[in-house]
């Protein structure tokens, strides 16, 4: 399954590849059907897919979503807010025949998220370059102390300056996560959020098992932050590795 805060307000949305539905977070662990509204529900119900995932590849702050299909050609949906998505495989160049694997990462540190897609037997993985090139994007690398020095399980949002807190000004949200999103290969751990590059932004980073946080304000994008979990002597909030 692929996870993700699809519609903005701050929890994680799912599609599941068994019988291919698109599920949103009503929160208070209840989820309904999207299938319909997001354009999907066109989609054969058991079309092989192997690996999803969601990730932004055009940094416009809405997620996309990739389907991995094994024997099958893959497939690449654009977000268009909300939970509305549309087929562009062969116009940005995923049409990716047999792969059971991927990964999204930005390999060659320009700011966008380049392709890597395993498979197996006789066939070709497949690497592809992102040629967005334009500026809008903020990394976040979190570093754990008590929890893990990964950061697995931290939680990080992104605000528009001055708005944290508020979801009506949300720019992202999503958790570091360690494994068990695709078949051969584990999610990058530095955290990816597409945002405009002549913005600022305020950044809150939740850690796991010690339920520490910080809280930055006021970065710019086009940059890459490292994030610590402050020592134990109490919240640290403002404080945190900041790294270009």
């Amino acid at each position: 399954m692929a996870i993700g805060d699809v519609d903005a307000d701050g929890d994680l949305d799912m599609y599941a590849v068994g019988g291919n539905v698109m599920l949103r977070n009503e929160g208070k662990m209840r989820f309904s059907d999207v299938t319909a509204k997001s354009g999907l529900d066109t989609l054969e119900p058991n079309i092989g897919v192997y690996s999803p995932m969601f990730v932004d590849w055009n940094n416009d702050g809405k997620l996309d979503l990739f389907l991995a299909a094994g024997s099958f050609d893959s497939l690449a949906f654009q977000g268009g807010g909300g939970f509305s998505f549309s087929e562009v495989t062969g116009t940005i160049g995923l049409d990716c025949y047999a792969i059971h694997g991927c990964g999204f990462g930005d390999l060659d540190g320009d700011g966008d998220l380049d392709f890597y897609g395993t498979t197996w037997a006789q066939y070709d993985f497949a690497l592809r370059r992102n040629n967005q090139d334009d500026g809008n994007y903020l990394k976040i690398r979190v570093k754990g102390r008590k929890s893990n020095t990964s950061g697995i399980g931290a939680r990080v949002w992104v605000y528009d300056a001055g708005g944290q807190g508020a979801n009506r000004r949300l720019r992202g949200y999503s958790e570091v996560l360690g494994g068990g999103v695709s078949m051969y290969t584990c999610p990058v751990l530095e955290q990816h959020f597409g945002v405009p590059g002549s913005g600022k932004y305020d950044v809150e980073v939740l850690f796991p098992v010690s339920g520490k946080r910080v809280k930055l304000s006021g970065e710019a994008a086009a940059r890459t932050l490292t994030v610590e979990e402050p020592e134990d002597h109490g919240n640290d909030q403002g404080a945190g590795d900041k790294t270009k």
